[in-house]
């Protein structure tokens, strides 16, 4: 996990938590091993998101994509302190 500075692509964001809302912003990293070694040996940079050329690695991404939301989902929703939430009527 990595602790990133802000970025354009949570422009967003703090609309949704508005009010105080609890809300996380994951960066995944989305492209696969060749497209980023042939960057670094000096090809064409790697496409952001939304950028015409943007192929995810959709096999290993949709993979870490699910673990690591399903993973938070099981923190946020456990009981005891970091899971606790009041049901209110």
């Amino acid at each position: 996990m990595l602790d990133l500075a802000g970025s354009a692509a949570t422009e967003g964001l703090p609309h949704f938590a508005a009010g105080g809302a609890p809300a996380a912003y994951w960066m995944l990293g989305t492209t696969g091993a060749g497209p980023w070694r042939a960057a670094r040996a000096g090809g064409e940079p790697v496409p952001p998101n939304h950028a015409p050329g943007f192929a995810p690695d959709v096999r290993a991404a949709l993979r870490v994509g699910i673990t690591a939301l399903a993973a938070a989902a099981r923190q946020a929703l456990a009981p005891g302190p970091a899971g606790d939430r009041e049901a209110t009527s």
